[in-house]
């Protein structure tokens, strides 16, 4: 059975109040053994003794209530804790998580130094680098791979922002082009992107199959890399 804080704030609350009772017959208690110990309103003979068994007993049933409830108290205010103190942290890992979906694309600058190296044997071959133009994120991690590229110097065009609007949506980084050693290059280069192989003279378009010469034409340029929305995974 799963506990929740409702109920166990009841059963604190429950705790803590008999605790208070326990704590009032340690009172009567004591005020018995007081009455016949320290004063002489009782006459002595059974009737004295009779009363001051009876405290004794009211006072040592008073204080193991009181330890009892007590202990009940603290167990279900440990528990109450305890269960803030997992949902605080399901809280953090979850705006963590949140975080992480919202967060900016950005290439590291150990991302960066790969991808210049990557390129580097490919620096006569020209890349173009593609983005919508209303997507802001997108600009900004196209503009960043775009000067990566250029200052490994290599052959860019700079098409962002030229993608207007597109049929389809295209989520996240596509490379295109028929240069397949180029392609593969930039893929592993990129892979912290979660980048995928599109079509040629398609810039953004999506194949699983990778490059499948849709129009029957070759590509003008080698390699093009398209920045689409972020995506946001469930």
């Amino acid at each position: 059975m799963g506990l929740d804080i409702a109920t166990l704030a009841s059963e604190a609350s429950f705790w803590e109040i008999a605790g208070y009772c326990s704590a009032g017959i340690v009172t009567l208690g004591v005020a018995g053994e007081a009455v016949t110990e320290l004063t002489d309103w009782i006459k002595p003979g059974p009737f004295k003794k009779a009363v001051e068994r009876a405290s004794v007993l009211i006072l040592l049933l008073g204080l193991a209530a009181e330890i009892l409830t007590q202990v009940q108290a603290n167990d279900k205010n440990s528990l109450i804790i305890g269960l803030l103190d997992q949902q605080t942290a399901q809280l953090k890992s979850d705006n963590l998580v949140l975080e992480a979906k919202i967060a900016p694309r950005r290439l590291s600058d150990d991302d960066i130094a790969k991808l210049k190296t990557a390129v580097a044997p490919f620096l006569r071959r020209q890349i173009s680098v593609w983005s919508y133009g209303v997507d802001v994120e997108g600009r900004m991690l196209a503009s960043q791979i775009l000067s990566a590229l250029n200052d490994a110097h290599a052959q860019t065009v700079d098409s962002i922002g030229h993608m207007v609007s597109s049929t389809t949506l295209r989520t996240g980084v596509i490379i295109t082009g028929p240069d397949d050693e180029l392609i593969a290059a930039l893929l592993v280069a990129l892979k912290p992107l979660s980048p995928t192989r599109g079509s040629v003279n398609h810039p953004g378009a999506y194949s699983k199959s990778g490059v499948d010469m849709l129009y029957g034409l070759p590509s003008a340029v080698p390699a093009e890399i398209f920045v689409g929305v972020k995506p946001f995974a469930p």
